[in-house]
């Protein structure tokens, strides 16, 4: 008997933690956490009942749905409880054996992953008390992971800079944007190079030839952006992606709490194709 065919799958901006594939059986769109709830559920004669792609997902979740609470128990790539957790990096024992085969280039079986995310560097910039602006470089598979690390290990008194505002321009030769020097406007002659895991940069326009080596043109990268618990509660609601979420598991978002600047977005739908709830990790914000 042949292995069942996997589907294509898609991340969702709002939950980058889950990831979803369109249904042909029911017409819809489903993360695999939702499918697997389906297929646990089905009833003879049902579109989910012996479905193979459904028991694929139901046997991806190695451990029992535990509603998440606020703790360090908590996989930040996962998103699963109950798990034995790295302490360096916040995830679980499971996925960093993931993340070696992928950096192997094979499983167990010799074969090479195919539904590994590979890891990306993402950057989130840190203010500390005194006023400076750290910005922190974590290789992580999606925004969440890597804003639910550095909020972790925030500093006492230091906070996310959510939503740094830094001018870019499109450089049609190089088929990129590039950073736009704030002092004098020039594109493409910031420079950076990571130290320890904080990105340091030089405007090579301005300053003249940098100190040291290992600086190369600064990327531009996605960062976390600021919301309140009420906004982001409106967004999860409103997409239509995430309306077969399974009920009653916290899911960790890419966003940081505008009212704290210290604390990541969570949300918890309750009740299928209902509202959901949000609260913040680092003060008693919610909605």
């Amino acid at each position: 008997m042949s292995a069942p065919q996997r589907p294509k799958y898609h991340a969702n901006a709002l939950a980058p933690a889950l990831q979803h594939f369109a249904c042909p059986s029911l017409r819809a769109t489903l993360s695999t956490r939702a499918c697997a709830a389906q297929w646990q559920a089905a009833k003879a004669g049902s579109a989910c009942h012996g479905c193979p792609v459904g028991r694929l997902h139901d046997g991806d979740q190695e451990a029992p749905s535990v509603q998440r609470q606020h703790d360090e128990s908590v996989c930040l790539r996962c998103g699963r409880a109950g798990f034995r957790l790295i302490r360096q990096t916040g995830i679980c024992v499971s996925c960093a054996a993931r993340e070696a085969e992928w950096r192997a280039g094979r499983n167990s079986r010799g074969n090479a992953p195919v539904r590994f995310v590979p890891l990306r560097a993402h950057e989130v910039a840190v203010v500390a008390l005194d006023g400076r602006v750290c910005r922190r470089v974590v290789q992580a598979v999606d925004t969440a992971e890597a804003l639910g690390r550095v909020v972790r290990d925030l500093p006492k008194g230091a906070r996310v800079h959510a939503g740094e505002r830094r001018r870019t321009a499109w450089n049609a030769s190089a088929g990129r944007f590039e950073h736009v020097c704030g002092e004098c406007g020039v594109v493409g002659l910031t420079l950076e190079r990571r130290r320890g895991g904080v990105m340091e940069r030089h405007a090579w326009c301005c300053g003249g030839d940098p100190d040291g080596d290992g600086w190369e043109v600064a990327q531009v990268r996605l960062q976390p952006g600021g919301m309140t618990c009420t906004g982001m509660a409106d967004w999860l609601t409103a997409s239509e992606d995430l309306a077969g979420e399974v009920p009653g598991l916290w899911t960790a978002t890419g966003a940081v709490c505008s009212a704290c600047h210290r604390g990541q977005l969570e949300g918890l739908l309750t009740a299928p194709g209902g509202r959901w709830r949000v609260r913040c990790r680092g003060c008693a914000e919610s909605a």
